[in-house]
């Protein structure tokens, strides 16, 4: 594999982490104007992109060897904000949960059924954000 090979292929894995909390932000304010809005949209919007600015300057540090240890601060700091916002999204659709999925009071009710299966699509991406996370904490390049 030539060197250009090598530049083209290392921020694939940043690139994905972006882009699956670019889809979870999106998922989650169409989730949110469904039905049963969530009360603290903006807080989550705000953790995301802060989340999504943490990932990308992780991304363009990677390429200085002497900033080792603020990238993987960075990493962290993205892994914490992505988690948070998991839990915000997590807390606005409890309710939901309970009336759509645990009870009658919802569950004939196809747009909040929609809002429910939207936030749990949303779920799963700020999840994979986090696997993503994960691994490029613990990837090591091959120097």
């Amino acid at each position: 594999m030539n060197n250009n090979e090598a530049t083209i292929k290392k921020p694939v894995l940043p690139i994905l982490n972006i882009a699956f909390v670019v889809i979870a932000i999106v998922l989650t304010i169409i989730s949110s104007s469904l039905a049963y809005s969530f009360a603290n949209l903006v807080l989550i919007i705000a953790l995301s992109v802060l989340a999504i600015l943490t990932s990308a300057a992780a991304c363009y540090l990677t390429k200085d060897t002497n900033k080792k240890l603020f990238v993987d601060g960075l990493i962290w700091i993205s892994v914490i904000l992505t988690a948070v916002s998991l839990c915000c999204v997590i807390g606005g659709r409890v309710n939901l949960m309970g009336y759509v999925y645990f009870s009658d009071l919802e569950s004939n009710n196809p747009v909040a059924i929609a809002a429910m299966n939207t936030a749990i699509a949303a779920w799963v991406f700020y999840i994979l954000a986090l696997i993503m996370d994960f691994i490029l904490g613990f990837k090591k390049d091959k120097e």
